[in-house]
């Protein structure tokens, strides 16, 4: 038998990009009991009195073919339409139809992990793309997109995260227009991004205003090719916007009727996350943002601290290409030992439930720390075994 001959098995990266951030999420909600696979909801906050209410009765009016324009069935009858525009206007919420009201329930909390897989698969798309790439880098990468903080923070609010995983589709839209003069991905992917949910929609637009000022910086081509990009860039936003207008212009109208029609825009410098809004204050916020970058600080779930943690992963690799080359590398028997045995811990600890998540999180980075830091000489009279009932001292 010619082995040489043998098809081998290869993983589409863009599959994995799309597996990555979903079945890891899978796996956290089946771990911690939550549906589909245990009798735990993840119906947190106004998702529980807002979001899942609403989608039950979307689908409940889909399916009577009742009209959207108006609905008697919320509160005492409201604007539906515009309700839809902020709540149910994800393209995914019309496959709701297809399934029985009894795993309604399920359907939507799989949603999440859903969408949290297609921002990994846009984000490789366009890493794929913009750079050429067709491995497994992308993959990872994606993986970190679908999975970074504003992502696991912010994921019970299930309508943000269809803008969210357009994204990187809109940025590559808006390369290849300044770029190669294609309007089509841009004008399409930023109109999706907008009608899927104005609000998350709204911060994409300010994204995409700054990206073409980064990008003309970087790319500068002169000042008429500047304007032109610029006026390129205005006439197919305003026509993503406009198409938006079947379901922006009722929300509009339909939040000037609300609590929030009496709220303005600030007129000084003020910053919510400082304790005094002056130097020392702006010094502070930069500190506690920082922290947030680095990991340092936990992940901000309402309101305060933006979420902009990029994952240790992405902080390891730029420390890594700022090193340059490798001096020496020693393999210590013991201290590899020691590492595999404190993720093992770790992992038990989270799927047995025992102990704290701080101690899973302690003995992770003894496993980074057992195997990056010099061996002590006491370390190598030191046994797995003496090792596991050290660990076990902590997770038991």
């Amino acid at each position: 038998m010619n082995l040489s001959n043998k098809s081998k098995f290869r993983v589409n990266p863009l599959a994995a990009a799309f597996a990555i951030p979903c079945v890891g999420m899978l796996f956290v909600m089946l771990i911690s009991g939550y549906e589909p696979f245990g009798q735990y909801s993840m119906l947190y906050s106004d998702m529980y009195h807002q979001y899942y209410p609403f989608f039950v009765e979307f689908r409940r009016a889909l399916l009577r073919g009742e009209g959207l324009l108006y609905s008697w069935n919320v509160g005492l009858g409201m604007d539906y339409l515009g309700l839809i525009s902020y709540y149910l206007a994800s393209p995914l919420n019309l496959l709701s139809v297809l399934v029985p009201e009894g795993l309604l329930l399920e359907f939507f909390s799989l949603l999440m992990p859903v969408k949290l897989g297609v921002a990994g698969l846009f984000f490789a798309i366009f890493l794929k793309k913009l750079f050429g790439k067709h491995d497994f880098s992308i993959a990872v990468f994606g993986g970190f997109y679908g999975l970074c903080a504003w992502a696991l923070g912010f994921q019970w609010n299930i309508m943000w995260l269809d803008t969210f995983a357009l994204l990187p589709l809109v940025a590559l839209g808006t390369v290849s227009l300044m770029r190669d003069r294609k309007f089509i991905l841009y004008t399409l992917s930023l109109f999706m991004a907008v009608f899927s949910n104005y609000y998350i929609g709204f911060f994409v637009c300010i994204f995409v205003f700054l990206l073409f000022f980064v990008y003309e910086i970087c790319r500068f081509q002169g000042w008429k090719r500047f304007f032109a990009d610029l006026g390129r860039i205005a006439v197919f936003s305003v026509l993503a916007i406009g198409m938006t207008a079947i379901l922006e212009l009722p929300a509009f109208a339909a939040l000037q009727t609300t609590q929030s029609s009496v709220n303005k825009f600030p007129t000084g410098f003020r910053l919510n996350i400082a304790d005094s809004h002056d130097l020392w204050g702006l010094l502070d916020a930069m500190r506690q943002v920082a922290g947030n970058m680095g990991g340092a600080i936990k992940p901000n779930f309402k309101e305060g601290l933006p979420n902009l943690y990029c994952g240790v992963g992405t902080i390891t690799l730029a420390m890594a290409k700022a090193a340059g080359k490798v001096i020496g590398v020693e393999v210590v028997e013991q201290a590899v030992q020691a590492a595999a045995v404190c993720v093992t811990a770790a992992l038990l600890a989270l799927v047995m439930k025992r102990g704290s998540p701080e101690s899973a999180l302690l003995l992770a980075l003894g496993a980074a720390v057992a195997v990056l830091l010099p061996p002590h000489p006491a370390a190598k009279n030191m046994t797995s075994q003496s090792t596991i009932q050290m660990v076990a001292k902590v997770v038991l």
